[in-house]
């Protein structure tokens, strides 16, 4: 499935009033559902919202990772 870039993406200035906070979320949010768009497998969707939600909350990286297959678990793990 091809995937194209999300228009929702925020400018690199961070335009409409956001913090950089916001903005990197944001192009975040935009990255992860353009990379679950072309995922060829689970363990890259979980990969994609991993990433967002390691910017959004405190959660243990170890344990998700856990759920996934080896290619996708050391790319969860700091």
């Amino acid at each position: 499935m091809a995937s194209t870039r999300s228009s929702s993406a925020p400018s690199p200035a961070g335009g409409d009033g956001e913090t950089g906070l916001e903005a990197l979320a944001l192009a975040k949010v935009a990255e992860a559902a353009d990379a679950i768009a072309a995922a060829a497998s689970a363990g890259e969707v979980v990969r994609a919202i991993h990433a967002v939600a390691a910017l959004l909350f405190p959660i243990d990286s170890a344990a998700v990772a856990g759920t996934v297959e080896e290619p996708f678990r050391t790319q969860m793990l700091p």
